[in-house]
């Protein structure tokens, strides 16, 4: 009986946050993944903070002065580009979880073939992003991270993202943008993508 009582002490001081999915059901999540690290803690001889700066990644210029490039991204960024010539994609990354190291693989392999597709992280480990994606073609490009103080709740961090990106798909999504993977942009259009969809499908 002590145990049955510790376990409903656990669960009820739990952190969690609830979802409302547009088809009516609640996605609710016990010890929502957050983000523990502060945007000044990182190695200043091996990265480097830069302003994000499309070019960078047009030209593929992922290094200044020997250290790695990381560009803070936010969704205002996104809806800034909304007008440029040609589709790109973006891709929503947990760089702990290792359940999105097969997405990974496939993104690397799409983006090969000449898919404009940028990994934007949703934590600020800039050293486990490197230790994954060094060996992709993501390396010749800067890194990107949602740099968002306002919640460290990283399914939140997402949601605030894609508001910012575009208005009318959290009209038209709500929660549901918490199981989002992927956005689109360019061309004069902004679109939120899901499971099963990817650039691949979306081209």
């Amino acid at each position: 009986m002590k145990y049955l009582l510790f376990l409903c002490a656990i669960f009820t001081c739990a952190s969690c946050h609830t979802f409302n999915l547009s088809n009516g059901r609640k996605e609710r999540q016990l010890f929502a993944a957050k983000d523990h690290i502060v945007a000044q803690q990182y190695d200043t001889s091996k990265f480097v903070i830069l302003p994000f700066d499309l070019p960078d990644f047009e030209k593929k210029v992922a290094y200044k002065n020997d250290r790695r490039i990381i560009e803070p991204l936010t969704g205002s960024n996104i809806r800034s580009l909304i007008n440029i010539k040609g589709k790109y994609y973006l891709y929503f990354w947990n760089p702990v979880c290792r359940g999105t190291l097969p997405d990974i693989h496939k993104l690397d392999s799409i983006s090969r073939s000449g898919v404009p597709i940028m990994i934007v992280s949703l934590r600020r480990d800039y050293e486990q992003m490197d230790k994954v994606l060094r060996n992709t073609i993501f390396a010749d490009y800067p890194y990107y991270a949602i740099e968002d103080d306002r919640t460290k709740i990283l399914l939140v961090r997402k949601i605030n993202f894609i508001r910012e990106a575009c208005d009318t798909c959290y009209e038209r999504y709500k929660d549901d943008l918490a199981i989002a993977d992927y956005l689109s942009f360019g061309d004069s259009t902004i679109k939120v993508l899901f499971f099963p969809e990817s650039p691949s499908t979306a081209k």
